[in-house]
């Protein structure tokens, strides 16, 4: 991948999104506040389209609205592919959450 939504702005972050296939990447986003957040897991799908998923602490705006956790949450989120994003959902508890994939 060349470039694309990166969770950062918190003691880590990740990158993912969209590259053209060539040297030149297709688009690139930064998502997160002041707490911790991670992209875990990047899929492309038949379109084009880019799923993301991981986690945060705090709050998020992903591009569908502010997400907002007391506890580490997991979010998704897809985005078409020049970057627009279409939705943002987030999952989770009270407690700890983590997710390892997205296919």
């Amino acid at each position: 991948m060349g470039a694309g939504p990166s969770a950062g702005g918190g003691g880590q972050g990740g990158e993912g999104g969209s590259s053209s296939g060539g040297s030149a990447p297709g688009w690139s986003k930064t998502f997160g506040d002041g707490s911790e957040e991670a992209i875990t897991s990047v899929a492309v799908d038949g379109s084009g389209a880019v799923i993301a998923a991981g986690w945060f602490e705090g709050d998020i705006d992903l591009g569908g609205g502010k997400l907002s956790s007391k506890a580490r949450d997991l979010f998704v989120a897809k985005f078409d592919a020049t970057g627009k994003s279409l939705w943002s959902r987030q999952f989770g508890g009270d407690g700890t959450d983590s997710l390892a994939n997205i296919a």
